[in-house]
Order: structure tokens, then C-alpha cells, then sequence
């Protein structure tokens, strides 16, 4: 197993497995995608039951050969052997439930049902801002699992109807049947970029933060943000790209409204809540538009309460966001970004804890999305 990774430890133990309608479900999904191989069927089954571990708030055993067994709690009873849940390491574990990681590979899967039984238990005791915050979180799943391991099956487009079907019978808000409609319509690799979007509209609406213009896809959009407007093309965003030194460190100013400006604004909304009150933009120092348009990080003065953003000098127009000790790169996602910032702050936490990051993939531009914990 990757060493790399806190939640796995060594492939030889005998492990005991403690579910087995939750077994028989997750290689049902997982022979979906395709089923993976035989001498790696033990490794995945170590990092099921580890996972397990993790939510139940149990300690692995010592013993490499020490028979386990492993059982979801529900809330309640979490509570009650917890005087306090620590909402942070909660949805940290339950998110870890996405990811199998061997050497070699990543295999994607989305939870069966009793996995989403747990959280929905557990989503029910809280209140309506933890409950949404839930909803985003399955729906980061769904979009991880079902999209991004597509993009290099070779039985993509027989694979790609019963994917888009299983993740509507998980999560059915996410994705409609008009988009549904649209994508199993033409299967192309195209198409399932176009899904990116449109998943991106789903989730745009679900948050309720930003009001889309015509068009199918993220070059003609329009976002509100406290009352101003900014208007992005895409296409015109990768044409003009240029690299700067990526030791060049730039404080915003909201001129034109460009791509990453829209992009710290969102940032500067989200960690309000969360490290106090943040300038506005436009009270910072003029940025130089010359330099427009950067790929850069965004980081947080916590000192003078400012956002700067330090250019990366990157080959490509890959989008990036760095919070403190939290990265995520995608070309597209920066709503699944701002999503996942509040699916796993629902107590209003720092995210300083968490580092994030997006591998891209040599096919389709697409970006493996991996959550580790920081130590």
C-alpha cells in the first residue's frame, strides 16, 4: 500500500471482514468500474476495514495477524461514548471512504448504501447548514468516482450509461435526468467534459452562490459576488495565458473582473467566517493587469488579514488555490474547491488541518482528486 497515505498499513494482516452485505456491495460498484485484481481484492479489504477503524474511533490493532472485527456506528451512539464529536476528523474519515490507493493505482468507488445510511444518521442530528454541507460532500463524492476514473476505461462508453445511472440512484439531486439525457445521448470524451460543467451548474445551484449566463459550460458565465459582477470567458482565460515567476507575490485589486480575482473573492467569502473579518478586494493594492492573466496560489495573511496571490509559473492554464496547508489544483473545479471547503468545515473549523491535492491524469486533462491528513 502507498506509505504515503495515513490510512493504510500493511497488506499481510488477516482481517476478518465485518460486513459482508457491505463487502458484497462495494465490489458490486467497484466490478461496475472495473474489477480489480484478484491479489488486490485483500488490499482493498485492509483499507475498508481501516476506514472502519477510523470512523468508529478505534485504534488498529498492534498485531499484523490480529483478527478484526469492524462495525459503523451511528451517531448517537458515537455520542454517547463521546461527550464531544469532533466534527472535523468525522467528515475527514467518512470522505477517506472514496479512495482505495495502492502503489500503483487509484480505484474510485462510491459508498454502498450502508455507508450513506451512516451519514445520513448522522446528518439528521445536525442542523441545516451541517445537512447541506453533507450534501455536497455526497456529491463531491459521486462526481470523484463516477466521472474521473472514466476517462481512461477502455470500455468507456458501455462503462459510462451504467455509472451515470448508479450515481443518479446514490445521489439523485446531483444529476438530472436532463443531463443525464445529454450525456448518455453522445458518450463522447467531449461530452463528459461537458458533464464537468454542467455537474458544476448543479452544484452552483445547490449552494445558491451564483447566477449562470447562456451557454452549456463555464466561457460565458456570470458570477454575483457582494453585489458586483464579474464576467469570465474561459477560452479567452487559456488563449491569454502567460507565465510569471513564481516568486512574484501579487495582493489583489478587483479591476476587471478576471478569472482569478472571482476566484479569491469566493476564497475571501469562505474563510471570513472561519479566520475573521477579510478586506475587501478592492481596499487591497493594484494589482497589475499586465500580469493578467496568472495561474496563482492564493494564500491568506492572517496578519494583515489580506489575500496574496503568488504566481505559478505553471506550463499549462491549471487552475490553482492554496489555502494554508490546503491545495487543490483543477482545471474546472473551483466550485467543487469552494464546495469541499465547506463540506469539511461544517463547524466552522480552520482548514488548516487538511492538505489537498489534484494529480492530473495523462488523459483528457482530467485530475485525480486525493484528501490526506496533515500531520
Amino acid at each position: 500500500m502507498n506509505n504515503k497515505v495515513p490510512m493504510t498499513y500493511g497488506t499481510n494482516r488477516k482481517l476478518s471482514l465485518y460486513q459482508a452485505s457491505y463487502q458484497d456491495a462495494i465490489f458490486k460498484i467497484l466490478k461496475s468500474l472495473g474489477q480489480p485484481p484478484d491479489d488486490m481484492k485483500q488490499q482493498i479489504r485492509d483499507t475498508l476495514l481501516f476506514e472502519a477503524h477510523l470512523v468508529s474511533k478505534m485504534e488498529p490493532p498492534e498485531s499484523p495477524t490480529t483478527d478484526v472485527n469492524v462495525n459503523f456506528f451511528s451517531l448517537s451512539e458515537l455520542s454517547s461514548k463521546y461527550s464531544q464529536i469532533d466534527w472535523l476528523n468525522l467528515v475527514e474519515e467518512v470522505f477517506r471512504g472514496i479512495t482505495i490507493i495502492n502503489p500503483n493505482e487509484a480505484i474510485f468507488y462510491v459508498p454502498d448504501q450502508s455507508y450513506l445510511a451512516f451519514m445520513n444518521d448522522m446528518i439528521k442530528q445536525t442542523d441545516k447548514k451541517i445537512l447541506a454541507n453533507f450534501q455536497l460532500l455526497s456529491f463531491i463524492k459521486a462526481y470523484i468516482s463516477y466521472v474521473l476514473p472514466l476517462t481512461n476505461d477502455v470500455d468507456y462508453e458501455n462503462r459510462w450509461v451504467d455509472c451515470v445511472e448508479e450515481a443518479r440512484n446514490f445521489f439523485p439531486w446531483t444529476l438530472s435526468s436532463e443531463y443525464v439525457k445529454t450525456i448518455t445521448g453522445t458518450r463522447t470524451k467531449d461530452e463528459v467534459e461537458l458533464l464537468v460543467h454542467n455537474i458544476g451548474r448543479a452544484l452552483e445551484r445547490k449552494i445558491k452562490k451564483f447566477s449562470w449566463m447562456n451557454g452549456p459550460v463555464i466561457d460565458r458565465a456570470l458570477y454575483k459576488i457582494d453585489g458586483l459582477s464579474y464576467r469570465i470567458s474561459y477560452p479567452e482565460f487559456i488563449a491569454n495565458h502567460r507565465q510569471v515567476a513564481s516568486h512574484e507575490n501579487i495582493k489583489l485589486h478587483v479591476n476587471n473582473g478576471s478569472y482569478a480575482e472571482v476566484v479569491a473573492q469566493l476564497a475571501a467569502q469562505n474563510v471570513a467566517s472561519s479566520f475573521g473579518r477579510i478586506k475587501k478586494l478592492n481596499d487591497l493594492d493594484q494589482w497589475n493587469h499586465d500580469s493578467y492573466p496568472v495561474i496563482p496560489d492564493i494564500s491568506l495573511d492572517l496578519k494583515t488579514n489580506t489575500i496574496i496571490m503568488t504566481a505559478a509559473a505553471l506550463q499549462e492554464p491549471i487552475f490553482s488555490i492554496r489555502y494554508p496547508k490546503y491545495v487543490l489544483y483543477s482545471r474546472a473545479g473551483y466550485l467543487i474547491a469552494k464546495a469541499l471547503w465547506e463540506a469539511v468545515s461544517p463547524a466552522g473549523k480552520s482548514l488548516q488541518r487538511y492538505t489537498g491535492f489534484i494529480e492530473k491524469s495523462t488523459d483528457f486533462h482530467q485530475y485525480i482528486y486525493c484528501l490526506k491528513k496533515s500531520f
